[in-house]
């Protein structure tokens, strides 16, 4: 068979009859077509479902927050390692607990140093990814945290009386200022005068304190442009 598919070409060339006009060659052609075809189609019915939507989703929220971690990564690299007056009391207060006297001058400043270069290696091994798949640096993290759900465990709820001293020794703390607020009454010196009217402020004053009538600024005294109360 495979011979007279042969021949069949042969002779088609030499009828001066395109190869691809051939019944087997265009039965080939037909069947590439079919599998394309069928192929576009079930990416088509990929692509509407749901599921689909939702893995490329996820893939796309997956570059981006990889993307926004090695930003955040770098700039913390990148940023200088900075010595707080917090931190140099801290490590003042361990050198005392541990020697019993607080260090020298000279002392601190090696204590710092110290401190600062740790923080570069500390930085570097970071960024080589050394603290990942590390046997120690797990059952290390794992005892940090057991200690704190320990020390968590250990705190008790303070009583009323001592949140009450608390809050008397903080008062200061939790103090407002003090707020003022008014509503007044506007008389136009331009209509009718500057003694015409205090005159009618201070009837309507009196009237007010007796409570004759009631305090309702913008029914009383002259039009005013801004607010009454304040």
């Amino acid at each position: 068979m495979p011979m007279n598919n042969n021949l069949e070409g042969a002779d088609a060339l030499e009828r001066g009859r395109p190869l691809s006009q051939t019944p087997h060659v265009m039965s080939e052609v037909n069947n590439c077509r079919g599998t394309t075809s069928k192929l576009l189609l079930m990416i088509f019915r990929l692509l509407r479902e749901p599921l689909v939507h939702f893995l490329i989703l996820g893939a796309v929220l997956f570059c981006i927050s990889i993307m926004v971690n090695q930003d955040d990564n770098k700039e913390k690299e990148d940023a200088p390692v900075v010595i707080t007056h917090g931190r140099i009391r801290q490590l003042r207060e361990t050198f005392t607990a541990q020697r019993g006297r607080s260090p020298t001058e000279e002392e601190l400043h090696e204590i710092v140093e110290d401190y600062i270069r740790e923080e570069i290696l500390y930085r570097e091994a970071m960024h080589l990814g050394l603290d990942r798949d590390d046997t120690i640096i797990r059952r290390r993290l794992a005892q940090k945290m057991q200690f704190l759900y320990e020390d968590l465990l250990t705190v008790k709820d303070p009583t009323d009386t001592e949140l009450q001293h608390y809050f008397t020794a903080q008062a200061d703390c939790y103090r407002q200022p003090d707020l003022v607020s008014f509503a007044h009454i506007y008389f136009s010196t331009d209509r009718c005068g500057v003694v015409e009217a205090e005159k009618t402020a201070q009837a309507l004053l009196t009237d007010l304190r007796k409570e004759l009538i009631s305090f309702e600024p913008p029914d009383l005294g002259d039009p005013f442009l801004l607010q009454h109360d304040y």
